[in-house]
């Protein structure tokens, strides 16, 4: 009997296994709450911007960041609250960098970007504008007290 083959948009031929590889890829690269890099890819691709740097590559910068708060939504208004937090807040990441940048979750709360071709000026106001927007998830999901 011959293996199926399922063909995609593109009119590709992809083989069931292709299909498996695939899933199991993203399974193990894909944060699977937001979306995101998780913290392997994220490391991954910082071995591979450093080599290239180090090989006369593109300038990069990386940039950390917590969700603060988000223990307190996870407190007052349970994990449901704190995960649609992760979500919009990844959401926004997603919007707010580059096609060459990598935004990751590294867990938990926290957050991470490798910018290319990034200045310590440009990473500084990203870093500042991505800052403003977490704290506005936050502030409109923490109840006053």
């Amino acid at each position: 009997m011959q293996k199926p083959v399922m063909v995609r948009s593109d009119n590709a031929r992809t083989r069931p296994d292709d299909v498996e590889i695939q899933r199991l890829r993203d399974l193990a690269l894909v944060d699977d709450l937001t979306g995101l890099a998780n913290r392997r890819a994220f490391v991954d691709r910082v071995h591979e911007v450093f080599a290239a740097a180090r090989a006369g590559g593109p300038i990069f910068s990386l940039i950390l960041l917590d969700l603060d708060g988000l223990k307190d939504i996870n407190d007052t208004l349970g994990y449901q609250a704190g995960d649609r937090a992760l979500q919009e807040f990844a959401a926004a990441l997603r919007t707010a960098v580059r096609a060459t940048d990598l935004p990751a979750r590294f867990g938990g709360d926290e957050f991470a970007v490798v910018a290319l071709h990034a200045s310590e000026a440009e990473a500084e106001a990203l870093h500042a504008r991505l800052e403003q927007t977490a704290a506005g998830i936050i502030s409109g999901l923490v109840p006053m007290m």
